[in-house]
């Protein structure tokens, strides 16, 4: 989420772009839906809303996402930062 900064318009940032970006690496068979990241992004205390052309989406929140940023050991803004995973993290495990 960090990284797609550049997508968010009006302080929306649209699913479809989050769950495309994080899909680019997954085998097929490994393909989170939107609706699962709707869902993980929703269990992060995100807050929803819609993008002009009614997708889903979330509200952009700088002080949320730097606590996230905090809480996560985040960091690095890049899609491909090596950023540990714990064993417990949703987005392995789906």
């Amino acid at each position: 989420v960090v990284s797609l900064e550049s997508g968010v318009e009006k302080g929306i940032l649209p699913v479809k772009l989050i769950t495309d970006v994080i899909n680019e690496t997954r085998p097929e068979k490994k393909q989170l839906t939107p609706q699962r990241i709707g869902r993980l992004l929703n269990s992060l205390g995100f807050d929803k809303g819609r993008a002009s052309d009614g997708a889903r989406a979330l509200v952009w929140d700088e002080r949320k996402i730097s606590l996230l940023k905090a809480r996560y050991g985040v960091n690095k803004t890049s899609v491909t930062s090596d950023r540990s995973e714990t064993p417990g993290d949703s987005m392995s495990e789906a």
